[in-house]
């Protein structure tokens, strides 16, 4: 590459001083062509627009333009000595289709032109543990990590399938390799969480404290880390955790928010967030079985605030589905067992 680019600027150089003395007296110009010739001027014309088209490939599938990026295939496909790369984007085309088969095909067509090209074996390991073939895609993820050291993705992936196979003394080590080179990558602080799961609570709970602290807010990743925590009575996470998801809608993380006040005695925040959950979620009859034995936990806050999930009731009960509104007269038909006598030892200290 550099002697590509340096070729031309050595070629004038050269030239420039064999011809000094034209330059001097006759105060001519000698024209660009003598310099590069028009067959290289074309050779590199077509370069560029291989390197056009193929970032524009890439970005058009990362925003999720896949019929644009279907057709710029076919014009980097016209281009010659392009086989490598359109067999690798049509495999990403298939694989956004579903269609996994198709896209291992050009996968190996791809690897028959480039046996080097690591973000196709990328690919590769991808489709085959989506595949459940966790051995072919460990080989596959080795060779790209093999061909590129650096690249975090590869790295992570690799770590996974060792996971995935309970290889857990290789997982820990790519891991640990991938912090090293990316320290920001949450994805990485949340793998070892899990890794770590089964050998030291503590020390995988802090690894999830690490991903959220870079900004990880996936879901499925905020209700395994607050499942732990309250699992474990970790009150410092439970307490970031609720901050984190006050603005979410997703039912299990409202259930655990639901869940975390009624066991601090929060009642207040638990009856809040169970009506969140009554308007916001629960919208099958098989969600609400599901969660039947949590959510009847809610019976308690009858003895604190009957007449106000009475009231509740009354305002939303045409909007509310049968099953709800059944749910909710479970609710204020509970006997409360509270004594009445009982005193808050900071409000009403025993003499």
């Amino acid at each position: 590459m550099m002697l590509e680019i340096f070729f031309p600027i050595l070629f004038y150089l050269n030239d420039l001083i064999d011809k000094k003395d034209v330059f001097l007296s006759k105060k001519t110009y000698l024209p660009f062509e003598n310099f590069i010739k028009n067959e290289e001027l074309e050779k590199n014309k077509i370069s560029l627009e291989k390197k056009r088209l193929i970032s524009q490939i890439n970005l058009l599938f990362f925003s999720n333009n896949n019929d644009l990026a279907y057709n710029k295939i076919k014009e980097l496909q016209k281009l010659p000595e392009t086989e490598a790369y359109t067999n690798y984007f049509f495999a990403i085309w298939e694989s956004k289709q579903e269609n996994y088969i198709s896209a291992i095909n050009y996968l190996n067509t791809c690897l028959k032109y480039n046996p080097n090209f690591d973000p196709a074996w990328n690919l590769y390991g991808f489709l085959q543990s989506k595949a459940g073939n966790l051995e072919l895609a460990l080989d596959a993820f080795k060779k790209a990590t093999s061909l590129e050291p650096y690249h975090p993705v590869y790295r992570y992936n690799l770590a996974r399938i060792y996971w995935l196979l309970n290889n857990d003394k290789e997982a820990l080590r790519e891991i640990d390799k991938l912090i090293e080179l990316r320290d920001n990558f949450p994805e990485a602080y949340y793998l070892k969480g899990m890794i770590l799961e089964k050998s030291n609570i503590e020390e995988s709970l802090n690894q999830y404290h690490q991903a959220l602290i870079r900004n990880f807010n996936h879901e499925e990743f905020l209700i395994r880390f607050f499942n732990l925590s309250l699992k474990h009575n970790k009150t410092e996470y439970l307490t970031i955790l609720i901050e984190k998801t006050q603005n979410l809608l997703n039912q299990e993380i409202m259930i655990l928010r639901f869940q975390t006040f009624l066991q601090y005695g929060e009642y207040k925040n638990s009856l809040y967030e169970f009506y969140k959950i009554i308007l916001h979620s629960l919208n099958t009859q098989k969600d609400l079985e599901s969660h039947y034995t949590t959510l009847l936990k809610a019976q308690i806050l009858n003895c604190y605030y009957k007449k106000d999930i009475y009231n509740f009731l009354l305002k939303n009960k045409t909007n509310l589905s049968e099953y709800k509104t059944k749910f909710i007269e479970t609710i204020l038909g509970y006997s409360c067992n509270k004594p009445l006598n009982e005193k808050d030892p900071l409000v009403n200290p025993a003499l």
